[in-house]
């Protein structure tokens, strides 16, 4: 299809009532693979009209037309009856108003993913602190997604491009509750529930995929450090602790 933009939002199966998510790709705008949610300005002809396009309820299967309503080019709400309707009785309403409500659910829930950069070259220490959706997360313990050696060399190429280098974070707030923060070399960090159980399954609810950690495709995950050791007594017994043989990466220390 080539670029697009995106309508995003929920809305009502005008036939059984259930909570549909919207999700109408269109080629009518820019075309900068943009998300469109209600309170975004998308229209820069600040023209007012209906959009239509149909979308299928997922609890009794029926095909029903939804309006995107666009108010001096800015998107108030998506409507499925418009009968009677004047979209120039309508006003502006606040700019990036589904946004905003998005944004307070993932900090009232902790779980979620914020346009912030944290990732850096080198690990934050353990027992220092990262502000993740308007909260300070206390660092417990540190890892990171490593590629697995790959026979293959189409494949292996295919999976080092696609490689974003990382920092996976254990940590826990001021109430004690425990997360996940995965910090990669991308423009925004994501807060998942602590656990490392089946993170190369493919999850299919799209509610599990913004909860639950998964690992990077054709990558192991291998503990840094834990139990509150900093990095510098971490590098200063390396010597020793492999003189032991506890191997700081050892396979006992790759949890998958």
């Amino acid at each position: 299809m080539g670029m697009f933009d995106t309508f995003l939002g929920t809305t009502q199966c005008p036939n059984c009532g259930s909570e549909v998510k919207l999700y109408e790709q269109t080629k009518n705008y820019e075309c900068l693979m943009q998300d469109f949610k209600v309170g975004d300005y998308i229209d820069k002809g600040n023209l007012n009209y209906f959009y239509e396009f149909e979308q299928v309820c997922p609890e009794c299967e029926e095909t029903f037309t939804v309006y995107a309503a666009i108010r001096r080019g800015q998107l108030i709400g998506y409507y499925t009856n418009i009968s009677g309707i004047n979209i120039l009785d309508f006003e502006n309403i606040e700019d990036g108003y589904q946004r905003r409500i998005e944004y307070e659910e993932m900090c009232k829930n902790a779980i979620g993913v914020e346009a912030k950069r944290t990732y850096t070259k080198e690990p934050i220490p353990v027992g220092e602190v990262v502000n993740v959706l308007n909260d300070d997360w206390i660092i417990d313990e540190v890892y990171q997604e490593v590629l697995k050696e790959q026979e293959n060399e189409r494949l292996k190429s295919f999976l080092k491009w696609l490689y974003k280098n990382n920092y996976i974070y254990v940590c826990h707030n001021r109430e004690g509750l425990k997360r996940i923060i995965v910090s990669r070399d991308e423009p925004y960090t994501s807060l998942k529930e602590y656990g490392f159980e089946a993170i190369e399954s493919n999850i299919k609810k799209e509610e599990d995929f913004l909860k639950k950690y998964t690992i990077q495709s054709g990558c192991k995950l291998n503990r840094l450090f834990s139990n509150g050791m900093s990095f510098f007594i971490q590098n200063n017994m390396q010597e020793k602790l492999e003189q032991e043989n506890i191997i700081v990466n050892d396979p006992k220390n790759e949890l998958l």
